[in-house]
């Protein structure tokens, strides 16, 4: 099957990646054989495109786990073949892509919630992001959003925040390169959730993928 990448994280030195095929339906290529979810940066850089990036069409072969390692991640999909780069589409291309297949309130809800699901789709009209900072920990970047027709805010946490594990926007958020002021025509986010549920068995809704018109560059550190 093809699939359009759509989030592309990092946990540690593995990265995590997510799309959907052109029917709409979520996927989330995962390695066969080695035990882990995640990928090594050698399986995903190609000599002429080097690391993979959102808009990346894969070919990829393979088949669904008959058993889910999480169970609110259906959209797991087992790479036991090859996984190909057929095509690397323009900003133009991928939101032309994902006009029509933004996805409902309900969809929304049974993804922060973790309702049989751990992907979603949808279209919102902003987006303010902070830098949070607890004594000498790690700096971490935080957004929330804002929507004509129903609240998206983080329902796990109190000021309806996510946090940003997106490859491309974790750099722009902590080195100040993106306004909270930009006024774009589309604004298209991904919402996935994460696979380690800590120690009170949460699964936290987190921002893996934000997608904009007018374009927003790639920063020169993608991507680490």
């Amino acid at each position: 099957m093809e699939v359009c990448i759509l989030a592309v994280t990092k946990t540690h030195n593995e990265y995590c990646i997510a799309g959907i095929t052109n029917e709409g339906k979520w996927i989330r290529p995962i390695p066969s054989g080695n035990g882990s979810r995640f990928w090594q940066s050698h399986q995903l850089t190609t000599t002429h495109h080097g690391f993979l990036k959102v808009g990346d069409v894969l070919e990829i072969e393979g088949q669904h786990p008959q058993h889910f390692q999480h169970p609110n991640h259906t959209e797991d999909f087992i790479v036991s073949g090859s996984m190909k780069l057929r095509k690397r589409l323009s900003n133009e291309g991928l939101i032309a892509f994902l006009q029509g297949k933004e996805e409902s309130q309900q969809a929304f809800q049974d993804t922060v919630y973790a309702r049989g699901r751990s992907l979603c789709l949808i279209r919102v009209d902003g987006f303010q992001h902070t830098i949070t900072q607890w004594g000498d920990g790690p700096r971490k970047p935080k957004m929330t959003f804002t929507k004509n027709g129903f609240n998206v805010d983080n329902p796990k946490t109190a000021a309806g925040n996510y946090i940003v594990k997106d490859c491309k926007w974790v750099s722009l958020v902590l080195n100040n390169t993106v306004s909270n002021n930009n006024r774009y025509n589309d604004l298209y986010l991904v919402i996935g959730l994460a696979t380690r549920t800590g120690y009170d068995g949460v699964e936290y809704p987190q921002i893996i993928g934000l997608h904009t018109e007018p374009e927003t560059p790639f920063p020169n550190t993608y991507p680490n």
